[in-house]
């Protein structure tokens, strides 16, 4: 769907802002140019709208915490790509995969890394882009709690988080992605000031496969609690709509009813 099909239906429907993948193929990708990605603000603004995060799913075909040098520099530059495409488009914020041990979920030629070598260049990686990008930048990293075999728990990624020192890295809180092996509440009420931005699905543990991914009222989160846990930690920013999979036919009724379950879950 055009770019401007898709603001307009944000609009429609509620939303205060969108979530730009630069993905490959489409209108705006890592490739494209500044004055490109600064007609693209202007076309958001033009529906009121605001940029709430940007990323790109590049980052799972190269990892930081590849045990191959050359795919960590690529996936770094990945990452300061986005960090600069989020500076044009005024968003305060970008998700990065902090790395992987099995990157197989959507990578066409997988790589298994070993745990304790996945943090280490993890870690590495990340530092780099904080010394040399992020302190010159107001952009911040959120991390995302992705399906990489990689940070599991809430407790080991809350002082991963940590253990970089800045706040410029946070969490991307992804709350379908952690109901396959805990409880997004959990997660919530352990991570939260380190919380940056919040990806809101649901999942279904029955079939516990990336096919269980479902619109949100449809899965088993309990929808309660992570509403009264996001309050106890005063979360005040953005809540985006990741909801998949996407309708074969008329896919502009799965942005409306991701509107109508949002307002009906978060009161709002």
């Amino acid at each position: 769907m055009p770019t401007v099909e898709r603001l307009a239906l944000a609009k429609q429907y509620g939303f205060e802002g969108i979530e730009i993948n630069l993905e490959p193929n489409t209108e705006i990708t890592l490739e494209s140019s500044d004055r490109d990605l600064a007609r693209l603000l202007l076309l958001v603004k033009t529906f009121d709208l605001k940029v709430s995060g940007v990323y790109s799913r590049t980052q799972w075909y190269y990892p930081i915490s590849s045990l191959k040098s050359e795919v960590r520099v690529a996936g770094r530059k990945i990452i300061t790509t986005i960090i600069s495409a989020a500076e044009i488009l005024e968003c305060d914020t970008v998700l990065v995969i902090p790395g992987v041990v099995d990157n197989s979920i959507f990578a066409t030629e997988p790589e298994i890394i070993p745990y304790l070598d996945a943090y280490k260049n993890s870690v590495e990686s990340i530092q780099t882009i904080i010394d040399d990008v992020l302190v010159k930048s107001n952009v911040h990293v959120a991390l995302e709690n992705v399906w990489g075999k990689f940070l599991y728990s809430p407790i080991e990624f809350a002082s991963f988080v940590d253990g970089f020192g800045t706040e410029k890295i946070g969490a991307y809180f992804d709350i379908g992605n952690s109901l396959r092996n805990g409880f997004p509440e959990d997660w919530i009420r352990i991570l939260g000031h380190r919380i940056r931005a919040v990806h809101i699905k649901d999942f279904k543990r029955s079939v516990d496969t990336i096919n269980g991914f479902c619109g949100i009222l449809q899965g088993d989160v309990n929808w309660d609690e992570v509403s009264l846990s996001l309050q106890e930690i005063g979360y005040k920013r953005w809540l985006t709509g990741e909801v998949l999979p996407a309708y074969k036919y008329s896919p502009e009724i799965l942005v409306e009813e991701t509107s109508r379950a949002m307002s009906a879950v978060f009161q709002i």
